[in-house]
C-alpha cells in the first residue's frame, strides 16, 4: 500500500522508531501522515477532533481568566459594560432638578449595576461549563477507548477472523505479512497520536498568544513615544510655537532662507492680522553668505 510504504520510510523497519517520529511531528498534517494507511481515515477524525477541542478549550480558559479578572477588579468586559446601560430618558429640566427624579435615577443606576454583576457571574459560570465540556472531548480516557476500537475493528475488516483468537483478540504472530508492520506500528503508537495532537494544539495557542502579546507591547511602546513627544511639546514657549508655524508657512510659500531668530517675538508685538504681502516683506533674506 502506498501509505504503508510512506510510513515505513519515515519510521523504518523497527516499530519502536515510530514513537520518536510521532513525538517529533511538528504539524497536524505531518502527524496524520504518520498514521499507517489502513488506520488513517478513522484516526484522522479522532486526531482532528482532539486537536480542535484542545485549541478551543485553551481559548475558553483564556477568556474565562479575563472574565474572572474583571470580577476581581470590579469592572466589566465590553460585551457587558458597553451593552447594558441606564437608558437616556427625555426628562424636563424642571423635573430633572427635583429630588424625586434624582432618587429614581439612582435606583435605575443601582439596578443596572446589579444586572451587570449578575450577567458577569452567569458568563463565568457558562465559560466554566464550556471548559469542562471541551476538556472531555480530548480526555485520555475517551480517546484511548476510541483508538483501541479502531485497532481491533479495522484489523478485523482487513484480515477477517483468520488471526482472531477465541476471545476475539488478534494474534500478532498470525497476521499476514503485508499488514504486520502497519499493525505493529499502530498498536505501539495508537495512544500517542492524540496525545501529540493535544501538545500541538497547546503549542499553537501559545504561539498565537505570544504573537498577540508582542503586538500589544509594540503598540504600548508607540503610545509611550507619542506621549513623550506630546509632553515635550508642552514645554515650548509661545515664541517657539510661532517660529515653528512661520517656518512651515515659509516652506509652503517657497520663500528661500529661514526665519530670522527673534522675528517671532517682534511679530507677536506687532499686528497679528498682517497680510501675506507683509509677511513676505518680513521674510526678506540677504543674499550674502552667512547672513539671514
Amino acid at each position: 500500500m502506498p501509505g504503508s510504504i510512506s510510513s515505513t520510510r519515515v519510521i523504518g523497519a523497527d516499530p519502536s522508531g515510530a514513537l520518536v517520529a510521532v513525538s517529533s511531528s511538528s504539524t497536524l498534517a505531518e502527524l496524520s501522515d504518520l498514521v499507517p494507511a489502513p488506520y488513517r481515515p478513522r484516526m484522522r477524525d479522532i486526531v482532528n477532533t482532539v486537536y480542535k477541542a484542545a485549541v478551543k478549550s485553551n481559548h475558553a480558559r483564556s477568556y474565562l481568566s479575563t472574565l474572572e479578572k474583571h470580577q476581581v477588579d470590579r469592572t466589566f468586559p465590553p460585551e457587558i459594560g458597553g451593552r447594558v446601560r441606564t437608558p437616556a430618558l427625555q426628562i424636563s429640566k424642571e423635573y430633572e432638578a427635583s429630588s424625586e427624579c434624582k432618587s429614581r435615577s439612582l435606583a435605575m443606576d443601582d439596578f443596572i449595576l446589579t444586572t451587570k454583576k449578575s450577567l458577569l457571574a452567569s458568563a463565568i459560570s457558562i465559560k466554566k461549563e464550556e471548559v469542562i465540556y471541551l476538556s472531555s472531548l480530548f480526555s485520555e480516557t475517551e480517546y484511548v477507548k476510541k483508538c483501541d476500537a479502531v485497532l481491533l475493528e479495522v484489523t478485523r475488516e482487513l484480515i477477517g477472523e483468520a488471526a482472531s483468537g477465541p476471545d476475539g483478540s488478534i494474534s500478532d504472530r498470525d497476521l499476514p505479512p503485508w499488514i504486520q508492520l502497519d499493525y505493529l506500528v499502530f498498536k505501539k503508537c495508537r495512544h500517542v497520536f492524540p496525545q501529540r495532537a493535544v501538545a500541538l494544539a497547546y503549542a499553537s495557542v501559545s504561539a498565537e498568544m505570544s504573537k498577540k502579546f508582542k503586538s500589544l507591547q509594540v503598540k504600548a511602546s508607540v503610545d509611550e513615544d507619542v506621549e513623550m513627544q506630546d509632553s515635550t511639546s508642552k514645554t515650548d514657549t509661545v515664541e517657539q510655537l510661532v517660529s515653528r508655524k512661520f517656518e512651515q508657512l515659509r516652506k509652503e510659500l517657497k520663500i528661500p532662507g529661514q526665519v530670522r531668530k527673534g522675528f517671532a517675538g517682534e511679530y507677536l508685538a506687532g499686528n497679528l492680522r498682517e497680510s501675506t504681502s507683509l509677511l513676505r516683506a518680513k521674510f526678506r533674506v540677504s543674499r550674502e553668505p552667512g547672513r539671514v
